[in-house]
């Protein structure tokens, strides 16, 4: 005979899974979820998807289908972000808050039973109570948790959740909110939606990644690409977060020049990321109104130290077409000549041992000259003799990890190669570009012990960073291709 849980409350559509089980918990009088998930053989995550429900279904006398359709079941890999499937629309795995589980008092109230829609990050408010959900116990102000055995008391002190404070949330964030649930199948399309048209197309996941990557920009968060915001405000936090967004969305692209011209000098480096994320980071057609509202805010702010190298490093241009003798170069095409990464190529620039140029095609992108890019090559590479073995050698790449490990910025190296400070001994056989080049490793480690700290950056006249001093390209035997 299976054996079967005394007391089997069904699930509810539109039900928490985590909720699901502290309510099968508390109706069977244990202390913890933990009980449930021990005796149905369930390990780590089982709201997104670790372990079989089988035994589930069957302690519960419920069909495995209808558990299963309250899991957050695991999917592919997207680049570097898990996705999961979110009442059936795929989500970022960070976008889904399984470690804080927040609650509405009023709700809990009229139907004591955690709601789906909490355990989307992004939704920090009731829309259909106009309150801010709770994620922390009102009287001893202890985070909650889901192992606690009452589901509509606090583990910490005991308190009834039921009775907690409604606090009042941004008004700018209720559209927004409804317009997340409507793409998560919650809740009917908010009417008059107010926010840009073509934001208004975006299915879940890339409406919830937008909104992360233009309120880390509004709040200050020191993060613009992934989703890790999701993880580190509490709701509060979140809320008003998602009302910054609604703010710049409801006065958009006008509010992104606003965003830009902020008097915070801390704000200009972490901005120009946030240009370059968007404008690198979000692809595809559905995100061409993103780029080219941030791309041109930026461009006209003055921004084109961060947001030229990114503009466009996703061009996509064939092998011929990257080969071809041209006179001007675009980033990647230089990338691939000098065979380094944007990053790097960003340090020859701000050291002055390359100088870009608008391009005559395009005003609000870099070019290069083709003969500049060949030129360093030439010089790093005239009296290189074959190395017959590379033991006790690295890569260039190599030495520049070294450098970024001792904080020391990539340029110096670049210049100390170029003025022979540091002798290049090789090129790996069958290989061209910088970073083909082979260094001998204690004499890279010698020069980073001598190095001082990197200097003090400022503005360039053509709105690119570069050292104060300029007397470690002194030594120079040349000009840099000037």
């Amino acid at each position: 005979m299976t054996p079967v849980l005394l007391h089997r409350p069904a699930p509810i559509p539109g039900e928490s899974f985590e909720g699901y089980l502290l309510r099968v918990s508390d109706a069977n009088g244990y202390g913890s979820r933990q009980w449930v998930t021990e005796l149905a053989q369930l390990t780590g995550r089982s709201s997104i998807g670790f372990g079989d429900t089988k035994l589930l279904a069957g302690l519960l006398e419920v069909p495995q289908e209808r558990l299963d359709a309250l899991r957050y079941v695991a999917g592919p890999w997207s680049g570097t972000q898990r996705i999961l499937r979110f009442n059936g629309r795929p989500v970022p795995r960070m976008a889904i808050n399984l470690d804080k589980p927040r609650f509405c008092p009023v709700c809990l109230s009229q139907s004591p039973h955690m709601r789906m829609a909490w355990d989307l990050a992004p939704v920090t408010l009731c829309p259909e109570h106009d309150t801010l959900l709770r994620d922390s116990c009102d009287e001893c102000g202890a985070a909650l948790s889901w192992n606690r055995g009452k589901l509509c008391q606090c583990h910490h002190c005991g308190a009834d959740l039921r009775q907690a404070k409604s606090l009042t949330f941004p008004a700018e964030a209720r559209m927004v909110t409804l317009f997340l649930l409507h793409r998560a199948g919650l809740a009917a399309k908010p009417q008059d939606l107010a926010v840009p048209a073509d934001f208004a197309r975006l299915g879940l996941r890339d409406a919830i990644r937008v909104l992360m990557l233009l309120g880390s920009a509004v709040q200050g968060l020191p993060s613009y690409v992934g989703m890790r915001p999701c993880t580190w405000l509490n709701a509060s936090a979140m809320a008003e977060l998602i009302a910054g967004v609604a703010r710049m969305l409801a006065d958009w692209p006008g509010s992104l020049k606003s965003l830009f011209e902020r008097p915070v000098p801390q704000s200009r480096h972490d901005l120009g990321v946030f240009a370059r994320s968007a404008t690198t980071g979000f692809l595809g057609p559905q995100f061409r109104f993103l780029r080219e509202a941030v791309g041109s805010a930026a461009v006209e702010c003055g921004f084109l130290e961060d947001f030229g190298m990114g503009l466009y490093s996703r061009r996509r241009r064939n092998k011929a077409a990257v080969l071809a003798p041209d006179d001007e170069l675009t980033v990647m095409e230089a990338c691939a000549r000098l065979n380094l990464s944007p990053p790097a190529l960003d340090s020859l620039v701000r050291w002055g041992l390359l100088e870009p140029r608008l391009s005559r095609n395009a005003g609000q992108r870099f070019g290069f000259s083709a003969k500049e890019v060949a030129n360093l090559l030439a010089r790093l590479g005239a009296n290189m003799a074959p190395v017959p073995q590379t033991k006790g050698m690295i890569t260039l790449s190599k030495a520049l990890s070294l450098c970024d490990d001792r904080g020391i910025d990539r340029g110096r190296l670049f210049l100390a190669l170029i003025g022979g400070r540091l002798a290049v001994c090789g090129r790996l056989a069958g290989e061209k570009g910088l970073s083909a080049c082979l260094l001998e490793r204690s004499e890279v480690l010698q020069w980073c012990r001598r190095q001082r700290p990197v200097p003090f950056m400022a503005a360039s006249p053509w709105g690119l960073a570069e050292p104060i001093s300029t007397s470690m390209a002194s030594p120079l035997q040349y000009s840099a291709c000037r």
